[in-house]
């Protein structure tokens, strides 16, 4: 992820966030996964596309109040 900085893509692909932080417990290891998730997101020129199976995991919920979803029905 440190090679990133900089970069940009027409399309960015995160899958499964659900279970990004499954068995993450310590607060340290869940600020470097939510920078991690944050500039994986901040790389999308035009399209960014998360998915999940059932919800997004309590630990990426203050990142997501920033985002504008559209479920698959609006897209």
């Amino acid at each position: 992820f440190e090679k990133m900085k900089g970069l940009e893509f027409q399309s960015v692909f995160l899958p499964g966030l659900d279970s990004a932080f499954h068995d993450v417990m310590d607060a340290e290891e869940i600020a470097v996964g939510r920078r991690k998730f944050f500039t994986a997101m901040t790389r999308a020129r035009y399209h960014l596309v998360l998915s999940a199976v059932i919800s997004l995991p309590p630990a990426l919920s203050p990142l997501m109040d920033a985002v504008d979803m559209e479920s698959p029905e609006e897209v």
